[in-house]
């Protein structure tokens, strides 16, 4: 790329200086002067800045990222600077020094800022610097490297999210959550900066992290995420000499976590781009291991089959084929294997949102070969390999089998695999990157990726879900491109070829569905298609264009909104990119095409091939393009009388109606804006011509946007003949003297709407042009003014607006065309002559082929904007000071209100309306006529006049500057009316309020009163400003608020394909329409940043406390709510005025309603009930407003401080408290005032969103606030102005605050939902305060009080524990205890032990109402009352004290993957339970403590057995106290404790059911784990503290020994064998067999639990004891305990393997001894029952009986095969049964081959499951272990001549096709011995198709299709031939007897034949398929008995399966018969057969 490019696409990049000049030149000062503000907002020198500054900072610094505003390298590198050390010194401060909201920005901020660095600056590694700012530039970046340290982030990560769950964070879920999502987004920007991790922080950052990645702990996936993330580049290849990356990959078995699986792809994409950028030798310098580039290299090649087969199988492809199984009907179903399911905090917060299958295709696609290899080239290649990869996806892709969970991971695998390859050529050919020459793709490499990728695109295309159809239309877009540019026009009259798949054959066929009116359901999908190829259609193919003119006018269908819509879509992509001129009219002389590369990504020394090298095409389809500019507005006008009645659409809710519309606009504006102009005058006579003859008052919005669209394509032209038009219909009947309202001039209703709508969408954009017909538009508003009819008089204020809009606002002129407005009347000025255009000209004209962008011949490229001339000022004055007179005089009318002077006043166009309204409407009409006509003003002129500001005062705040025409007509006219509108807003007010009857003068009707109030509510919002953002805008052709934005910025992200080549490539090939758009949204961004910033005094303060007490002092529940809406937007735009809002106005009206509510007790009857509703409706309004109803005025209250927010939040507790006080209701019989439940819920909401709204309290030193910033100083005068200035420390107020409401709390009359929500106030103000739980450096007496507070607080909390109180009190005090007691553990907490025991919980008195008020917390759904809890759902304080009292978002438990057993286990009740323990532990003696605890068991243990919470609570306590008690100190007690406890826990084990057992097995695990996060506090050496396991000792022998003594001291296991006698009675082992079971479930628990095992690991005798307790129950009569047995011996096995790589040898060497010998008894006893089952199938046994007449052999057989099913699902059968995988295999085969109904059932399952295993991981001593396959090995002797015939048919049938089709890349691509061990599979399967046994041939068959689905075509077609010869003739004489071994040899060719047919129908009938049709069809008629019989059969099964698949969708049947010959389809036909009874 040039580098004179590089500056030109940059230039476009600065949006900006494409404004108006004067705007330009304004933004150009006003960037100037930000940058210095913003780094000193920013700057840490001598303190960070406080919160507010910084805010306000970041807040600047956010604006100009949006606004796209240019900055240098320097300011950036600034800004990063300044934002890494703000983060550093919230990190290291002490106390917290911002709170989680700012840090949360602050990250976010920095990681967008270095992000644009590395955009905008920061050179590639695989980049050669294109510009000597790049060269300049790298140093500075290398120094701002040098300060980051992604170590911080990373551990500041960790922590934050290892905090305890008995700690709360101060803060509600979101914000914490949204805190670390950001520092791990961070973490992700980093990875990408490279350069920016240093080798040696990547070196420590890999030992650290690579150290704490198991397959065990769920946190491990986290760190192998950043693992894989944070490695440098320069490291990678180092991984890979080493073998780390594939020890690292075998941590957690294959197909477990497909996010781990792919994860580690991103390492080796890295490495394929350094491979491919040639800076593999470099990195391998940087950590001196130089010289071994190919060594590296050679070692990932080793492992090409393994690592495509994992990406395969990651797919979730089915096994088998898609035809043969619907030849079956159905097929043998596999049992789902175990997937981990990861938690959402880790998924969606620490993982991201990108999917892992864009590294697998960058890996992929930057291996790719730069040749593809010829057929006879054996070697392997990347290009075999993705061969293979899409031979194995496409039967499952095509429309009849793309339906399951395999879709989007295909769909998304492409899409990526697309959009990199395009990436990789377009970095190779457009950019100078150091990539080697030979490294380069070529034209050969295009056209193989197009033909292998292109047919499963296509096959897309037909799936309809919104992703697939978006991600296919990109994928066309990225291949046309490809295929184009290697492509030549085919020539006229061609055929298609149906097998093609490249760019011109596509487009061909797409165009005959779309002339087809059978293909009308694909029609939607085809245009779509087109709209995404309108760039290749143009280079190669031009004359298409002409075809899909009409097309696209016949999809205009007001029918088919969907059609319409995508017609529409591809019009406007047609219309972007020619011109609608005909290029016959012009001289066009040469024009050769030149600068293709800049748009093309061409291979080396390769020219396009353009498709129309003569411009024959192009002349023939440009001659068609004004004709079709005319039809299209015929069409429009069509569609416009055709569309059918609008129907209502609710807010909110986008109007595809609206949409469409909206695109038909633009599309008729761009084609009228670049047409010549007889052109368009034709269009402007269709256009008057279909005014003239229709009228459509129900189409009245339709039929004005058509006019607007055609009027401002060019107004110049237009206005002169519309506007008589319309004007002549609107002033027909009027006077010459005067004007006549329009009903009085004889326009009815409709006849108005119909023309005054079109006359408002004519004057829109009309600017200078409607000067001349000032004097008609005039008489028509001041008609409408006067006019009776409501809707008139609207239309009328409507026209008035869009006129002072069209004269005032800056908007684009008609300047969406393919050149500037230069260039054009340039070249309409060459037009007819003889003078041939200039070169931008000519590239505007001749659009075809391969033209330069627009920008590389418009060396200007300027924007033509409307700027408001004097003129059209002048007149805009008028009518703004004519109206406003007017306005005057109707308010002071109505509500006599005393008018100020305007003295600008000149004008007197509507002088005396005010007089002449309609004498018959009420005064109301007047009020509402003028406030309308007010509002018509403000948001007419809000671009020029939008507030009273001066430029002074804006470039002080940083504003943008209005424009110097504007003067100060704005100031004065805020003045007036803001004096006026007051002014009538309190007297209106004073009206409407409850009980007025002051007479006024001129007083309204009341019953208008409400309906003017609102009006005037909504002007003074528009006065403020409060509503500018929400009204439509003409300033760009497509805007937002018209519902099509989106899809016109789907269109224009569509429309290029460079976006991220380079921080300025999308300017290579996106249109310039676009690019306007972008430059228009950058002034309408600067629009909407000008109307914020307002200061909160004077009328703006008055205006917005007035809207403000609507809120709650109005009657009326519409003004209420408008008020609302009003206050909540006006506070968006005005600076510092929340807080005064709550101090002035919301707080001293909510402590009045609550001293209303606490006195209107005393009121009865009338005066009640008018209180009563008073009352309620100002609470509502008052809670409203502090429930997020206002946006961020609570959160502005906690951004204070702790004092201020606890002022607020006690206001709103009295208020609950007096509105819940109880007794006051009613006395006796008479009614009195009360506050309705609904107004409580909404105070109580207000105090839940008060909750939500927490932030932490920050206490560090910052710097004094900046005095010289305007913006921040009005900011801190207004939120300070009228408060106290004090001396008591922050946090006081807070603690008084908690104080008082603990007084409230112990009134009488204080109802229990008030005491609630106290408690619920005060933890969060307690929780606030920070870990020591006080402010920091108090006084002693300070400190004294803030303690004495505490207490208070405790013991509060001690009187909840009430059994008679509330479940919420019960929640909150259990909560807050458990808070206390782990706080005061803390030395620096304010509270400690000492303290706490004056609060008596250690009493029995306590801890017996603690046992009542646990067992129902948490437990809902185990009480009796569980399913009638809709009232408890509904009560309005479960909200708030689940707020408080849930767990932390970060709270997964267990640690480990397998979860939890039972959902009613509580983790935060046990925690509970061990904190108080804990605490009994100091405050008791032992005896006493060991009493308590007995007792309390004692008691949950004795209660009913229905009773389920009891006894959930007796299994909670038991664990927290257990685990209380775990330290080695605690010894003697843990002893003591185990003994009290053991009776009550043997009592309870024996009552429990099964269900209950979940709860016992949580237990056992809390008590081995505990709430620990071991593989978080292991990066932290500081809290990684070595646990004395001892305290399992006697947990295990719990679970493990008898009812004897327990042993505390030595691990033992004396339970008797679990076995079962079979010479006794089976119902007298019944229970000891149920208890047995309960025993192995607690097993199971310890067994899972990695930190269980260390302490039975090295003690190989009771690892022995334990194995021969289960041992001999594998042969077990009872099915569940047989399972339970298997899943124990499978978890010690397991249990070894995990100790074998964390423990050291010596501490696992029982453990792995015991479990060696273990594999080998399994192996053992397989060869011993595989004998004894054989036997019985020799002798044909069949033992179906009961299990206890089941021999014991079969039994024994069943338990093993449990066993090797838990280790098939949990992906170890390759791991533990490696050795023994033959006698498996045998045992297997014997099993399902048995007669025994159980060994059938499960024997086929788990061969599949063996068979289809995970392959082993390499190493770096065995790297090509994954190549031994063990169990498909044992599998083959079972395929062998002379098998057992029944164990054959299930060795086919569940194990040949999931061996080799999940292995298939091992296999055929693993070498030599894997390539001959699939040959050998596949000879056998092809000789079982001769077999006579139905089963097995049909078995056989789908394995053999399975196959030739993966076969090269020439490879197929060769055998074929031969399979033909082998059969030899289909026909025979009738006395022609094979003998049979010639028989079985015809059938298995046959058979043969009809699998090829099958591979056929799976790939899409691909070129051969004619030929296997013609070879096997014959064969279907062949009636001779025997064995050729059944190959007829095959042959005609085949045949049905076939028609079926392809018949499933017309389309496919369709493409089908375009395939195939008229002969073929006569084959299938005949040979057919009949379809059977089950087909």
């Amino acid at each position: 790329m040039a580098d004179d490019d590089v500056r030109c696409m940059a230039q476009l990049s600065d949006l900006p200086r494409y404004l108006p000049p004067e705007i330009a030149q304004q933004e150009t000062e006003e960037a100037e002067a930000r940058e210095p503000l913003i780094l000193k907002l920013l700057s840490s020198d001598p303190a960070p800045p406080p919160a507010s500054e910084l805010a306000f900072g970041l807040r600047c610094l956010k604006n100009m990222e949006e606004q796209k505003t240019p900055t240098g390298l320097d300011f950036k590198i600034s800004v990063c600077s300044s934002l890494w050390t703000l983060f550093l010194a919230s990190v290291d401060s002490k106390a917290p020094l911002y709170g989680y909201a700012n840090r949360t920005k602050i990250l976010d901020n920095l990681r967008s800022w270095l992000c644009l660095l590395d955009v905008d600056h920061h050179r590639p590694f695989w980049r050669e610097a294109i510009s000597q700012e790049e060269r300049d530039g790298a140093e500075p970046i290398a120094q701002l490297f040098a300060q980051l340290d992604v170590r911080v982030v990373l551990r500041l990560l960790i922590e934050e999210v290892r905090r305890s769950p008995r700690m709360d964070c101060s803060i509600n879920k979101s914000k914490r959550r949204n805190y670390v999502h950001h520092l791990a987004n961070l973490c992700v920007a980093f990875s990408h900066l490279n350069g920016s991790i240093s080798v040696s922080q990547g070196a420590e950052l890999m030992e650290q992290l690579a150290a704490q990645v198991d397959g065990v702990h769920v946190y491990s996936l986290f760190y192998a995420k950043m693992l894989a993330l944070l490695t440098p580049r320069k490291l990678i290849p180092q991984l890979l000499l080493d073998g780390r990356l594939w020890l690292w990959w075998s941590r957690i078995s294959e197909g477990l976590l497909p996010k781990f699986d792919l994860m580690w792809f991103m390492p080796l994409a890295r490495l394929a781009e350094l491979r491919w950028a040639n800076k593999v030798e470099e990195a391998l310098a940087e950590t001196k291991m130089s010289g071994k580039a190919e060594e590296c290299w050679k070692n990932v090649e080793e492992q090409l089959p393994w690592l495509m087969n994992k990406i395969c199988r990651t797919l979730c492809l089915p096994f088998g084929s898609p035809a043969a199984k619907a030849l079956d009907g159905k097929e043998q179903s596999f049992p789902d294997v175990d997937r981990y399911l990861i938690p959402e905090e880790i998924d969606t917060v620490l993982m991201g949102s990108q999917s892992a299958w864009k590294d697998v295709a960058f890996f992929l696609i930057y291996t790719l070969e730069p040749e593809p290899p010829s057929a006879k080239d054996g070697a392997p290649s990347m290009w075999n390999f993705l061969t293979l990869l899409q031979r194995r996806m496409r039967p499952f892709l095509t429309p009849a089998t793309c339906q399951g969970e395999w879709l989007w991971h295909c769909v998304t695998l492409l899409h990526n695999l697309i959009s990199l390859y395009f990436r990789r050529i377009c970095k190779e050919r457009m950019l100078p990157c150091t990539t080697l020459p030979h490294m380069l793709l070529s034209e050969n490499a295009d056209r193989a990726f197009v033909e292998l990728i292109m047919p499963l695109v296509r096959d897309l295309m037909m799936v309809r879900g919104p992703y697939e159809m978006a991600t296919s239309m990109e994928n066309i877009a990225r291949l046309t491109q490809i295929s184009a540019m290697h492509a030549t026009s085919p020539p006229v009259g061609s055929e298609v070829d149906p097998f093609k798949t490249d760019f011109q054959s596509m487009v061909m066929q797409s165009t005959d569905l779309l002339n087809d009116p059978t293909q009308s359901a694909r029609h939607v999908s085809l245009l779509r298609v087109f709209s995404s190829v309108v760039p290749a259609l143009s280079l190669q193919m031009p004359s298409v264009i002409g075809e899909l003119l009409p097309l696209v006018l016949q999809g205009i269908d007001a029918t088919d909104t969907p059609k319409t819509m995508s017609s529409l879509r591809l019009l406007l992509c047609l219309l972007i990119n020619l011109p609608c001129l005909d290029s016959n009219d012009w001289q066009l002389g040469d024009h050769p095409s030149q600068e293709s590369r800049l748009r093309w990504p061409l291979p080396k020394e390769c020219k396009l091939k353009v498709g129309d090298p003569d411009c024959s095409a192009t002349g023939l389809v440009s001659s068609m393009l004004p004709p079709f500019a005319i039809e299209l507005v015929e069409r429009a006008c069509d569609y416009v009388t055709r569309i059918p009645k609008p129907r209502a659409v609710k807010s909110g809710k986008i109007s595809l109606e609206l949409a469409t519309m909206g695109l038909l606009h633009g599309a008729l504006c761009i084609a009228g804006s670049q047409t010549d102009k007889d052109t368009y005058k034709q269009m402007l006579d269709v256009l008057c011509q279909f005014l003239g003859s229709h009228f459509l008052p129900d189409q009245v919005k339709p039929a004005g946007l058509l006019v607007f669209a055609v009027v401002r394509a060019c107004p110049e032209m237009a206005i002169p003949v519309v506007m008589p038009l319309i004007c002549k219909k609107l002033l027909v009947h009027q006077p010459k003297s005067t004007v006549l309202p329009l009903h009085e001039a004889g326009v009815s209703e409709s006849e108005a709407k119909w023309w005054l709508s079109l006359l408002c969408s004519a004057v829109r954009c009309g600017g200078a042009s409607l000067l001349p017909h000032r004097h008609e538009l005039e008489m028509i508003m001041r008609a409408t003014f006067l006019d009776e009819r409501e809707a008139v008089n609207k239309l009328g204020m409507k026209l008035l607006r869009r006129i002072l809009y069209a004269l005032t606002a800056v908007y684009v002129c008609n300047d969406y065309r393919l050149c500037n407005d230069g260039v054009w009347q340039t070249l309409m000025a060459c037009r007819l002559g003889s003078t041939v255009p200039p070169p931008a000209g000519l590239t505007t004209l001749v659009w075809s082929g391969a033209q330069p962008p627009w920008w590389f011949t418009d060396a200007e490229s300027t924007v033509k904007w409307h700027m408001p001339s004097e003129e059209e000022v002048a007149w805009a004055r008028d009518l703004v000071f004519g109206v406003l007179l007017q306005v005057g005089e109707m308010l002071t009318a109505t509500m006599g209100i005393a008018l100020p002077a305007l003295n600008m006043a000149t004008s007197s166009w509507l002088a005396g309306l005010s007089t002449n309204l309609p004498s018959k409407k009420k005064l109301a009409h007047s009020a509402v006529l003028g406030i309308r006509l007010a509002m018509q003003i403000l948001r007419g002129t809000c671009d020029l006049w939008p507030d009273e500001r001066s430029n002074e005062e804006l470039k002080l705040r940083q504003l943008p500057s209005n424009l110097k025409i504007a003067g100060d007509t704005a100031k004065v006219i805020f003045d007036w009316l803001s004096t006026v509108l007051l002014s009538a807003f309190k007297t209106l007010a004073a009206q409407e309020q409850y009980g007025s009857v002051a007479p006024t003068s001129g007083k309204l009707d009341p019953i208008d009163v409400s309906r003017v109030m609102r009006k005037l509510l909504k002007c003074v919002a528009e006065l403020i400003g409060a509503f500018s953002d929400t009204h439509p805008s003409s300033l760009r052709l497509f805007p937002s608020l018209r519902h099509v934005e989106k899809h016109a910025a789907g269109l224009a992200l569509q429309s290029t394909s460079l976006e991220m080549l380079h921080t300025h490539s999308r300017w290579r090939d996106l249109p310039r329409v676009w690019w306007v758009e972008r430059v228009a949204d950058t002034m309408e961004n600067r629009l909407h940043q000008r109307r914020g910033g307002h200061r909160y005094q004077g009328r703006r303060r008055e205006l917005i406390e007035e809207l403000t007490k609507q809120i709650f002092s109005s009657g009326f529940s519409a003004v209420r709510s408008r008020a609302m809406e009003t206050v909540a937007m006006a506070v968006q735009y005005h600076q510092g005025c929340r807080w005064p809002l709550i101090r002035d106005v919301l707080l001293p009206a909510l402590s009045k309603e609550t001293n209303a509510v606490l006195r209107c007790g005393t009121l009865t009857g009338d005066a009640a009930d008018k209180e009563q509703q008073r009352l309620n409706d100002a609470l509502s309004g008052l809670a409203a407003s502090l429930a997020g109803g206002i946006q961020g005025l609570v959160w502005g209250v906690w951004r204070r401080g702790l004092d201020d927010a606890s002022k607020l939040g006690y206001d709103l507790l009295e208020a609950v408290y007096a509105a819940t006080r109880v007794g006051q209701s009613q006395a006796g019989d008479t009614k009195r005032c009360e506050v309705k439940p609904t107004t409580v819920a909404k105070l109580i909401g207000a105090l839940r969103h008060w909750l939500d709204c927490r932030e932490v309290q920050c206490w560090a030193p910052t710097r004094p606030r900046t005095s010289t910033v305007p913006s921040l100083q009005d900011e801190f005068h207004s939120e300070n102005d009228g408060d106290v200035v004090g001396t008591t420390p922050k946090g006081i107020d807070a603690l008084r605050t908690v104080s008082k409401a603990m007084d409230l709390c112990e009134r009488a009359d204080c109802h229990w939902r008030a005491q609630v929500m106290a408690t619920t106030v005060s933890l969060a103000l307690l929780n606030s305060l920070g870990p020591s739980g006080c402010p920091p450096d108090l006084a002693p007496p300070l400190e004294a009080e803030v303690r004495e507070i505490w207490m208070k607080w405790g013991r509060w909390l001690v009187k909840c524990i009430e059994p008679k109180g509330q479940p919420g009190l019960h929640l909150l005090a259990v909560h807050g205890l458990l808070l206390i007691l782990k706080q005061s553990a803390s030395s620096t907490h304010i509270l400690q032990s000492v303290h706490l025991a004056e609060l008596k919980m250690a009493q029995n008195s306590f801890f017996q109402s603690l046992l009542q008020v646990m067992p129902p917390i948490h437990h809902e759904d185990l009480m009796a009352t569980a399913d009638d809890q809709m009232g408890q759902k509904s009560e309005p304080t479960r909200d708030p004290v689940n707020a408080m009292t849930s767990g932390g978002f970060f709270d997964v438990w267990p640690r480990i993957w397998l979860k939890k057993s039972s959902r009613s286990f509580s983790i935060r009740n046990v925690l509970f339970w061990q904190s108080y323990v804990k605490f009994l532990k100091g405050q008791v003696p032992q005896d006493a403590l060991l009493e308590l605890v007995r007792s309390g068991a004692e008691h949950l243990a004795s209660q009913p057995v229905a009773e389920a919470e009891f006894h959930a609570a007796f299994a909670e306590m038991v664990a927290g106290a257990l685990r209380a008690v775990r330290k080695a100190e605690d010894k003697e007690l843990r002893d003591r404790l185990w003994t009290a406890l053991r009776p009550w826990l043997l009592s309870v084990l024996q009552q429990s059911s099964e269900e209950r057992l979940g709860g016992w097995c949580d237990g056992v695990r809390f008590m081995v784990t505990g709430c620990k996060r071991p593989k978080l506090a292991a990066m932290f050496p500081s809290h990684a503290v070595e646990e004395d396991m001892q305290f399992l000792i006697p947990l295990f022998n719990f679970v493990l020994c008898g009812d004897g003594e327990l042993e505390c001291n030595t691990l033992s296991c004396t339970l008797p064998p679990i076995k079962f006698d079979y010479s006794s009675e089976a119902s007298d082992q019944e229970g000891s067999s149920f208890d047995s079971f309960k025993r192995l479930r607690l097993l199971m628990s310890l067994l899972i639990e990695p930190s269980a095992i260390t302490i039975m690991a090295n003690n190989e005798e009771f690892c022995k004891k334990l194995v021969e307790t289960l041992e001999l129950g594998l042969g077990h009569p009872y099915k569940q305990l047989r399972e339970e047995v298997a899943r124990g011996l499978y978890f010690i096995v397991e249990a070894a393997s995990h100790a074998s790589q964390t423990l050291e040898t010596s501490s696992a060497a029982g453990l792995v001894g015991v479990a060696t010998s273990l594999e080998r008894w399994f192996a053992e006893e397989a060869r011993r029952l595989s004998g004894l089952l054989r036997a019985d199938n020799a002798a044909h046994t069949n033992t179906t009986a009961e299990d206890g007449a089941r021999p014991k052999h079969v039994v024994e057989s069943s338990g093993l095969l449990y066993l090797l099913l838990h280790s098939s699902l949990t992906r170890m059968s390759q791991h533990h049964l490696r050795s023994s995988a033959h006698d498996w295999m045998q045992f297997i085969a014997a099993a399902a081959a048995h007669g025994d109904f159980e060994l059938r059932a499960i024997a086929p399952h788990a061969m599949s499951l063996c068979c289809c295993a995970h392959p082993l991981t390499p190493s770096l001593e065995e790297p090509k272990l994954w190549s031994q396959l063990p169990m498909v090995r044992a599998l083959q002797p079972l395929l062998r001549e002379g098998a057992i015939e029944k164990e054959l048919e299930k060795a086919f049938s569940a194990g040949l096709k999931p061996a080799i089709v999940a292995n298939f890349f091992l296999l055929l691509t693993g070498g030599e011995e894997s390539s001959r061990l699939y040959q050998e599979l596949r000879v056998a399967a092809e000789r079982a198709l001769g077999f006579p046994k139905p089963e097995i041939r049909s078995a056989a068959r789908s394995s053999v299709a399975s196959f030739l689905t993966l076969e090269a075509e020439a490879e197929l077609v060769v055998k074929l031939k031969n399979l033909k010869t082998l059969a030899g003739p289909a026909m025979r004489k009738p006395n022609d007897v094979p003998p049979e071994a010639e028989a079985v040899a015809f059938c298995q060719a046959v058979s043969a034949m009809a699998c090829m047919l099958l591979a056929a129908a799976d790939c899409g009938v691909p070129r051969w398929s004619g030929q296997a049709i013609q070879a096997v069809a014959p064969y279907g008629k062949t009636g001779r008995p025997g064995i050729q019989e059944l190959a007829r059969k095959e042959v005609q099964s085949a045949i049905q399966a076939f028609l079926k698949l392809q018949q499933s969708s017309q389309t496919a049947w369709t493409e089908c018969q375009q395939k195939l010959t008229p002969t073929q389809l006569d084959l299938l036909n005949d040979n057919k057969g009949k379809l059977s009874y089950f087909s």
